[in-house]
């Protein structure tokens, strides 16, 4: 596979962007905020490691926390439902129908599990008949520069390309 240095000058929009994102002076820096009224997967307003991770000496092979995170976002779906709430859908079949795939009592699952670990708050809205929103929380909402940060990278690595087989 190549990497995102052998991919330039190949029209590939999201290593465009993804490059000029990195660099000095570019929209991105470690720790930015998105502006009010941003669209949350707009990848112009991502959280990139570029420039701090040139070098991966300050990376201790082993991290609980960073341990827990992955386990907690990195469960089946999961990615996927927190990126469906980022867009702004809020009802369960609206998730359900964003996410090709996933089932009802999976969906329900997780959401519980997110509910659980404060990522995602769930509302009753008391309309006849009653309707249930899911948010995300403050704790959720931040997760939308690790799911723009994934999404370029996905964009950069694993979308197929003509000519080349995987």
């Amino acid at each position: 596979m190549s990497g995102p240095d052998e991919l330039e000058g190949r029209g590939e929009p999201a290593l465009d962007r993804y490059r000029s994102q990195a660099e000095p002076g570019g929209d991105i820096g470690t720790g930015s905020r998105r502006r009010p009224g941003a669209n949350p997967l707009d990848l112009t307003y991502a959280w990139s490691m570029n420039g701090a991770a040139d070098s991966h000496d300050d990376i201790s092979g082993f991290c609980p926390l960073y341990h827990r995170a992955i386990e907690i976002i990195g469960r089946r779906w999961t990615g996927a439902i927190i990126r469906a709430l980022l867009a702004g859908n809020t009802r369960f079949s609206q998730i359900r129908g964003t996410v090709p795939g996933l089932s009802d009592r999976l969906l329900s699952e997780r959401l519980k599990e997110l509910e659980a670990e404060e990522i995602v708050e769930r509302r009753v809205v008391p309309d006849t008949p009653v309707r249930i929103e899911y948010r995300l929380t403050p704790k959720g909402d931040a997760l939308a520069s690790v799911v723009a940060a994934t999404s370029a990278w996905a964009e950069v690595w694993l979308r197929p390309r003509a000519g080349v087989l995987r």
